[in-house]
């Protein structure tokens, strides 16, 4: 990995995980506001917090493409609205 990290501050886990789920946490992409998921085999997320590879936003027109770390991970700093 090379470059500098973009830090992200606001993330949360999946509202609900079932059995087998592969969603690890979720994120608003800092440049558009569109809601990602970042989910295994395709991602992975140290102890750090740091996101490897790379986040791509998928939105439309969104040219967000940075190597990513979660604050805070694995204490997320936002909750559901149901408070989970």
């Amino acid at each position: 990995m090379t470059g500098e990290l973009f830090v992200i501050e606001d993330w949360w886990y999946p509202e609900q995980q079932t059995p087998g789920s592969t969603s690890l946490a979720r994120y608003r992409c800092p440049a558009c506001g569109y809601e990602r998921l970042i989910c295994s085999p395709t991602h992975r997320i140290d102890k750090g917090g740091t996101v490897t590879p790379s986040a791509v936003c998928a939105f439309p027109g969104c040219t967000f493409h940075k190597y990513i770390v979660l604050k805070g991970w694995p204490t997320p700093p936002m909750v559901d609205e149901d408070g989970s």
